[in-house]
């Protein structure tokens, strides 16, 4: 079997957070995570861009009065 660019080693340890912020060092402005349409144009988005709107997120809901062990739904 060839390993593949996306083979990644899963072991217990791994998390969704972990496995984001992992991508999000690698590849920071140097690679496009996603893209957006915005106003019929679509819009790049780098994994440091990802990572920005992520980590204003969760300052917005700490600042809310979120804590460890809050549940909330998106």
């Amino acid at each position: 079997m060839v390993a593949s660019p996306l083979a990644l080693e899963i072991t217990k340890d791994l998390t969704i957070p972990k496995l984001f912020l992992s991508q999000c060092r690698k590849y920071g402005d140097r690679k496009v995570a996603m893209r957006e349409k915005e106003f019929g144009i679509w819009r790049p988005f780098t994994w440091q861009d990802y990572y920005d709107n992520v980590k204003y997120l969760c300052l917005g809901m700490v600042s809310l009065g979120l804590a460890k062990g809050d549940k909330v739904a998106m």
